[in-house]
């Protein structure tokens, strides 16, 4: 099992100072509408009003939030937090300039004898 959570960006001036402006994470962690979520769905008509819509989005928006949860609570013997560097530039005295780095959930392969 491997699931995405997002990319962080990291952008630094040549002194070596992160750039607040152009530093950010954006969380890509996506999830997948169950056979229950369909069912609620079911329940809060959207085809003609915006708040139906709203709550609909709202319904997802949790479930999100719920997902994150359990990658935050996610048993450590089990699974890590995996980071891979995508781009990393730098400028000409060598200094990093900006670095993207890859948040995944990984399970831990156990060994078994």
């Amino acid at each position: 099992m491997n699931t995405e959570i997002g990319v962080a960006t990291i952008t630094y001036d040549q002194r070596g100072k992160a750039i607040r402006e152009l530093t950010n994470f954006v969380p890509t962690l996506k999830i997948s509408i169950s056979e229950e979520l369909d069912k609620q769905f079911a329940q809060i008509r959207s085809d003609k009003d915006e708040l139906h819509l709203k709550q609909n989005s709202d319904l997802v928006l949790s479930i999100w939030f719920s997902k994150m949860n359990e990658i935050e609570l996610a048993d450590r013997d089990k699974f890590e937090i995996e980071s891979q560097v995508i781009k990393c530039e730098r400028y000409s005295n060598q200094t990093i300039k900006q670095c993207i780095i890859k948040y995944s959930l990984k399970e831990i392969m156990s060994s078994t004898n």
